[in-house]
């Protein structure tokens, strides 16, 4: 009997980054991947129907399903005495779908893991600073959040491990992609500003 753990992460949203851009890039579905950090490559691979016909995560009401073959690189531990690592490639067919507010996506792993995972754009809750359950702290928040809300299945032998390695990654999956749109964000801003009128 596999077992299951629920993970939630609030990510604050810089007061000038709207919720509509992050939720341009959220539904872009490769800003999810391209940040992981153990992507070793990924491509894109047709849905297959079976994928979805016996998943309710998966909604009629949902839009533009599209799917990936995703190729993880897992530091398993230390090598004593070595600079390298010992490491295990490990393959990821995930299916996404967007929905008003975000992406929903489902990934299946080797050993019978399995992860459903949504990213939502939402308003912050005016008295406690968040709707979630794990926040992580962001100077200059606005008034929205990226807040993902994940279900993990795998074995009971694997999940101490599994669930450190999710946690980890997808942290930083959301925090090097909203980064990303703050770079982006300011060099577009730069380039909107008039020229600077020199001083006779």
């Amino acid at each position: 009997m596999p077992s299951t753990h629920q993970v939630t992460h609030s990510f604050p949203l810089p007061s000038y980054l709207s919720p509509e851009l992050v939720l341009e890039q959220l539904q872009n579905y490769e800003s999810l991947i391209t940040p992981n950090p153990n992507l070793l490559k990924y491509n894109r691979r047709p849905v297959a129907v079976e994928e979805l016909i016996d998943d309710p995560f998966f909604t009629e009401t949902g839009r533009k399903l599209e799917a990936f073959e995703v190729t993880d690189r897992i530091i398993l531990l230390p090598l004593a005495g070595f600079s390298s690592w010992c490491y295990k490639d490990v393959r990821i067919p995930a299916v996404f779908q967007s929905f008003e507010t975000g992406v929903r996506y489902r990934a299946d792993a080797q050993g019978g893991v399995r992860v459903w995972s949504t990213y939502e754009i939402r308003r912050r809750d005016p008295t406690t600073g968040s709707s979630a359950e794990s926040v992580v702290v962001s100077p200059g928040a606005g008034d929205w959040e990226l807040v993902e809300q994940a279900r993990v299945e795998c074995s009971h032998l694997v999940k101490p491990f599994v669930i450190k390695n999710f946690e980890s990654a997808h942290r930083e999956i959301c925090r090097r992609m909203i980064d990303e749109m703050v770079r982006t964000s300011a060099k577009d801003h730069l380039r909107e500003m008039p020229p600077p009128v020199p001083v006779k």
